[in-house]
């Protein structure tokens, strides 16, 4: 759900976020980074395309390792104790 995820990327929730991140298979953290803005400087969210060509995937690799890389945040994020 984009709102969830909207809400959870504050900066206070910055810390928490990447916590919960660094329990990812590198691939799928560094997806879910430049998706939400944590690989470029002025902390952009990346669209897939920019993700897919900054990582060296293609647009459809990029949204599959996404698709897998979500549910996967969210359970680490319940785990920690971030989210109910």
């Amino acid at each position: 759900d984009p709102s969830i995820e909207r809400q959870i990327i504050r900066r206070e929730d910055r810390t928490m976020l990447l916590k919960a991140l660094e329990t990812l298979p590198v691939r799928w953290a560094l997806v879910l980074k430049a998706r939400y803005g944590f690989l470029s400087t002025n902390q952009a969210f990346l669209t897939l395309e920019e993700t897919a060509i900054k990582l060296g995937f293609t647009r459809q690799r990029a949204k599959e390792i996404e698709d897998l890389a979500r549910p996967r945040l969210l359970e680490a994020l319940m785990e920690l104790g971030y989210v109910k």
